[in-house]
């Protein structure tokens, strides 16, 4: 039940790690050969000291400008500094060299934000480092630092994505902001205290449930980020992974409280998502061993051939109220079909993906509450939007996701992958 979620620490952790280099002012780069490692090395020592030095002059503060210079200046010492310490770590060398380097990396990040606190660089590598802290705390077992550092590095994401949301970087920014965010809380998730909780079954459940939130909270950040992107398949696997997690952790409350009977149901609602997730992932990436072992953990979740297949009641735009039908709704590597009962074997509606121009939650106050509601639009104007209802708000989730995610798959004529993927 962990190798999912083990996999995804192990593998995207790293990708996410690395990924400051590419907007450090100055062009740091990471990706070098061996042979040219110790040369790499004596620059960057080079540069950090040059840096230093300007650092230590701070006159040109005096001047016009002089702030944004010595951001910058600071911004790109904490970054030189932080590329020594994954060095240090690729190397194997003392960890005390990588942890003291890191340190004085969010020094840096720290003394920059507050002289531009909405830098997005500044914050979303803050953020970085410290998750990088964060980890190395967890592998010594120091839950305690672990979990300060998580809150930190969650802090310094938040942060970070409200620069972005605000309009201020790119979508491409939004997006890895977004995922490493996901991570830091399912991170953060991993190491909620249990064994302090284990002292009583009170004090177990609030920790599950703390779990639960944190995992609840990187969803919705995954979500987000595919939201802006449906081609980026990490955060595609990650949200399966969280989705994942959560369905452990309901499957576990539901044995611990056999006579809730609305924790199993959970728990599959939950491992259904992942395999979904997890599945269109498989497909943005066939050859990616990771995504597949992860995928045959979950796949006997999904019903094969199709990506879903679930109940909503189903009306037009334009419809009167009581005009719905109850349908099966379901979605293949090719087109989004609705069936009634009346006649199983012909579709009432049958969209092909390429034609969907959006498929989004519908919250609206004024509405009646219990139901969760998704408006399809199509991408000819003459065709109304249609309603789709069920009770279930994480099924409308979910299904919202995967048209999302299928229809990006379909416009790059990757329908072939899906299939493959879904196959019985």
């Amino acid at each position: 039940a962990s190798a999912l979620h083990e996999r995804h620490i192990g593998s995207t952790r790293t990708l996410a790690a690395k990924r400051y280099a590419g907007i450090v002012p100055g062009g740091v780069a990471t990706r070098i050969g061996r042979e040219r490692e110790s040369a790499r090395d004596r620059a960057l020592n080079s540069r950090a000291e040059a840096l230093r030095k300007a650092l230590r002059n701070r006159t040109e503060t005096a001047t016009e400008g002089g702030d944004a210079r010595a951001t910058a200046r600071l911004y790109e010492y904490a970054s030189v500094l932080q590329e020594q310490a994954e060095r240090c770590e690729n190397r194997g060398d003392d960890g005390a060299l990588r942890e003291e380097l890191t340190l004085r990396a969010c020094e840096a990040y720290g003394r920059a934000a507050e002289m531009d606190g909405e830098r997005h660089g500044v914050l979303y590598n803050w953020g970085i480092a410290l998750g990088d802290r964060a980890e190395r705390a967890t592998t010594r077992g120091d839950g305690d630092a672990a979990r300060k550092l998580w809150d930190e590095a969650i802090d310094k994401y938040e942060r970070a994505s409200r620069t972005t949301a605000s309009g201020t970087g790119s979508t491409q920014q939004a997006t890895q902001g977004l995922n490493n965010l996901g991570l830091a809380y399912q991170s953060r998730a991993a190491c909620v205290d249990f064994e302090r909780a284990a002292k009583s079954l009170e004090a177990t459940q609030r920790a599950r449930e703390e779990r639960v939130r944190l995992l609840s909270a990187g969803v919705r950040k995954f979500r987000r980020a595919l939201r802006l992107d449906p081609s980026f398949d990490r955060a595609a696997y990650n949200l399966g992974t969280a989705v994942y997690a959560l369905s452990v952790e309901y499957a576990s409350m539901a044995r611990l409280y056999p006579q809730d009977a609305s924790l199993a149901p959970l728990s599959k609602d939950y491992a259904v998502a992942a395999a979904i997730y997890v599945g269109l992932a498989l497909a943005n990436e066939p050859h990616n061993d990771v995504y597949a072992t992860s995928y045959g953990i979950v796949k006997h979740f999904v019903p094969s051939p199709r990506v879903f297949d679930e109940r909503f009641l189903f009306a037009s735009d334009d419809a009167p109220p009581d005009d719905v039908l109850d349908v099966r709704l379901v979605l293949d590597a090719h087109s989004l079909r609705a069936y009634s009962d009346a006649d199983p074997s012909v579709p009432v509606l049958d969209v092909p993906l390429a034609a969907i121009a959006s498929f989004e939650p519908v919250e609206d106050a004024s509405l009646a509450s219990g139901v969760a509601r998704a408006l399809l639009g199509v991408v000819d104007p003459d065709v109304p939007q249609r309603l789709f209802a069920c009770p279930n708000p994480r099924v409308r989730d979910r299904v919202i996701d995967a048209v999302v995610l299928a229809r990006d798959l379909a416009r790059r004529r990757r329908e072939a992958d899906v299939r493959a993927a879904f196959a019985s």
